[in-house]
């Protein structure tokens, strides 16, 4: 089916009600349309809550044609697959690279640089941030595919830089960035986030506790390490861990909830950072190998048909060499570790623990 879209008129009511970063707009100066201000039609309830609770799946393949004046570069997280220059105008065709959950395009007077089927987008005054961020995504590839084996398939990553206060977002193909990972050459963290993203599988939990986003915060400390030669891990799960408890000293009522359940009670932030301690003691326990081991076979086996918190926990405990069942029911499936923490337990003190 084709589906044409006029736009027309303002976009209201986003800023309201506290999205602040949907300035989706059509502007000659940068042009964003995307799923967060309903650009277009998408499979879902009419609400956002029940939504967010059904936990949709990718689920379609899609074909855009977007035409501008041939100034601008039309930027988009799909497969490049056409473009046409006629009478001023550029015409851009955009396929999806696997099963997607939204569609994002941005359209600006956009440098790109390539390598090897990868695409940087960036703002002309940024080519110097481009180049790096485009160095930051080869060498975490890289990386990533020696600890953990190959992608499946012929994967093409993406890197789009939008203006800062627009909100980022990722996808299994890409990112969409804010302009102050490209302006700040400390921020290399981002982009290795990212990238091990490509190595999650879809959930089949629902609505999903999101503990890969732990994962990717740990990983992404790791990368630092190891390509940078910095020490990063030990002490950003220290500030995680703080910050973990300081929510929960905050908010009493969350105080009991798992971290398995952080989705269903909507407090998945949070498993940003309960999650990064809980990979960096994980990592400690089982050293390098038996973990890369782990984190790659789980996406061997699931890949193609997703898997579940308990699928991974299972694998874990058979691929760890030791006893892991006091670890994850600890951190995974009651809350005892904050209790542990607020009597001082420090992350070192943790890894003692198991």
């Amino acid at each position: 089916a084709t589906i044409a879209l006029a736009y027309e008129g303002y976009l209201l009511g986003y800023a309201e009600t506290g999205m602040l970063y949907v300035k989706d707009r059509i502007d000659p100066a940068f042009t964003m349309l995307r799923p967060d201000a309903r650009a277009y039609p998408a499979l879902g309830y009419p609400s956002m809550a029940a939504t967010r609770a059904a936990g949709f799946a990718p689920s379609f393949h899609y074909r855009a044609r977007i035409t501008v004046p041939d100034t601008l570069e039309v930027a988009a997280l799909g497969r490049l697959v056409e473009r046409q220059v006629s009478e001023g105008q550029a015409s851009y065709v955009y396929e999806s690279q696997q099963l997607a959950w939204r569609m994002d395009f941005a359209i600006a007077r956009y440098g790109v640089l390539e390598r090897d089927g990868h695409r940087v987008f960036h703002f002309p005054e940024d080519s110097a941030g481009g180049a790096r961020v485009m160095r930051n995504l080869s060498e975490g590839l890289d990386l990533f595919t020696r600890w953990f084996g190959p992608l499946r398939g012929d994967p093409r990553f993406t890197v789009i830089e939008i203006p800062d206060g627009w909100g980022s977002q990722t996808d299994v193909t890409g990112i969409i960035q804010a302009a102050a990972a490209f302006r700040d050459s400390t921020r290399s963290n981002e982009v290795y986030h990212e990238v091990s993203h490509l190595w999650n599988v879809t959930t089949t939990d629902g609505p999903a506790p999101r503990w890969e986003e732990g994962l990717a915060s740990f990983l992404e400390e790791l990368a630092v390490e190891e390509l940078e030669g910095r020490p990063a891990v030990r002490g950003e799960a220290t500030r995680m861990l703080a910050s973990a408890v300081r929510f929960f000293d905050e908010r009493p009522q969350y105080a009991g909830v798992p971290l398995v359940e952080y989705g269903q009670r909507e407090i998945t932030g949070l498993s940003y950072r309960v999650g990064m301690v809980f990979f960096t003691v994980l990592h400690e326990l089982v050293g390098p190998d038996r973990f890369n081991r782990l984190v790659g076979e789980y996406y061997r086996r699931h890949a193609e048909s997703g898997g579940s918190t308990a699928e991974f926990v299972r694998l874990a405990k058979g691929e760890a060499g030791r006893d892991l069942a006091r670890l994850f029911d600890e951190w995974f499936y009651t809350t005892d570790w904050l209790q542990l923490a607020r009597q001082g337990m420090t992350v070192e003190q943790f890894m003692e623990r198991y």
